[in-house]
């Protein structure tokens, strides 16, 4: 279990369905476009099944109201400015519901799941985590379409551009959450949605999440 497994030759996805049934990672190859659609078609309905009953990410879904740290203002365009930022951060915690925070981010508002200090976040309460991607192959409207775990919130951030897209998305935690469990819902949302292209800096349980000044997706879930 937990093991990657490899075959340079795919065909209709075999050994990636027996990969999925004994909890090992796959990477597979195959040049026949018509056998490549089958198996990924094959591989989703499968993985649908294996979790379509499953209790362990019900903590993924909107909370009425949560806490946040959060800017005292909204920005433009990215901050130059990381330290008076992150100064803001430590010292602004708010109550907010999933969509106000939406509606944060919209504004330009920077924020942060839990106090800006690793130290400290590591025992506190977190209500959110965030995922940021850099993709040129992957736009996240098209992306939204094949996810088993829709984010509460999604959006452009405010280096995006049409050539290279970066986006992020956030999930609502129903209760809040403090350091382990947070790195194991973190890893299994990783697993579930086929996150292989995350941005690894932005997986720290400290880490803030500017807004943007683009429009923001929220699935009020």
């Amino acid at each position: 279990e937990g093991e990657l497994i490899l075959d340079p030759f795919s065909g209709r996805g075999s050994t990636a369905m027996a990969a999925l049934e004994t909890g090992r990672n796959f990477i597979g190859f195959e040049i026949e476009e018509k056998w490549a659609t089958a198996a990924t078609e094959r591989i989703a309905k499968r993985k649908a099944e294996l979790f379509s009953n499953s209790t362990s990410m019900d903590a993924v879904i909107s909370l009425p109201c949560l806490e946040t740290h959060i800017t005292t203002s909204g920005y433009d365009n990215k901050p130059t400015n990381v330290g008076v930022v992150t100064n803001q951060l430590k010292n602004n915690a708010i109550s907010v519901s999933s969509k106000q925070l939406a509606e944060y981010i919209c504004y330009g508002y920077s924020i942060c799941p839990s106090h800006p200090t690793k130290a400290i976040a590591e025992n506190a309460q977190i209500h959110y985590i965030g995922f940021d991607f850099d993709s040129t192959n992957n736009d996240y409207p098209k992306r939204l379409e094949t996810l088993m775990d829709t984010p509460t919130i999604a959006y452009h951030t405010f280096s995006h551009t049409e050539q290279t897209p970066k986006y992020r998305f956030i999930y609502v935690f129903s209760s809040p959450i403090k350091g382990d469990l947070f790195y194991t819902i973190q890893q299994k949302l990783m697993c579930r949605n086929s996150f292989d292209d995350v941005d690894i800096q932005t997986l720290n349980i400290n880490r803030l999440f500017h807004g943007t000044n683009k429009p923001v997706f929220y699935s009020g879930i």
